[in-house]
């Protein structure tokens, strides 16, 4: 079972964000972007990959005792694309959380992953929030300059699993950590 670690975005926060997909496709009709659908707006912290039910039974005890965090705010700050702005693949929502404490969350749950030899990608932690996925290659995206402040706080982290359909993916929460 595909399984990630992620920050889910509240309700309120999801209805901004449909107004932004909606701004952008607009502002993009000649460009077939796949939508995330609201209620599967994240921020992942670690993708596991494909998991068997006992491992996930396993790391959802055990995650719970070193998930321990204080909760944050979380600003959504600006629009962008993967890999970059010449050949976007990916539109997505940058997120920031100026104290570190974000970081520190993130690092914590890749370092007790790598301790018990889970097979991670290493990539830098580039935290952002996935609006749609570019079905073919343009040049050129018309992307709002700017985004109307966004913030939210985190009180919860959840271990996900992703089961992967013909109309997309269908994520569904595990086990919750927090408050």
């Amino acid at each position: 079972m595909r399984t990630f670690i992620s920050i889910n975005a509240p309700q309120q926060i999801g209805d901004h964000l449909v107004a932004i997909q909606q701004t952008i496709a607009k502002n993009n009709s000649q460009t077939n972007i796949k939508w995330v659908e609201p209620e599967n707006f994240h921020i992942c912290l670690q993708f596991l990959g494909n998991l068997s039910e006992l491992e996930i039974n396993n790391l959802a005890d055990r995650l719970g005792h070193i998930i321990r965090f204080i909760p944050f705010k979380l600003r959504l700050t600006n629009i962008d694309c993967f890999p970059n702005h010449f050949e976007p693949r990916v539109i997505v929502i940058n997120a920031e959380e100026p104290t570190g404490k974000l970081f520190i969350l993130q690092k914590q749950i890749r370092n007790f992953l790598l301790a018990r030899k889970y097979q991670l990608d290493l990539k830098p932690f580039k935290p952002h929030l996935t609006l749609g996925r570019l079905k073919y290659q343009t040049s050129f995206l018309n992307l709002p300059k700017q985004i109307e402040r966004l913030e939210f706080d985190v009180h919860l982290i959840d271990l996900m699993k992703s089961e992967l359909t013909k109309y997309g993916p269908i994520y569904q929460s595990i086990t919750q950590y927090g408050e």
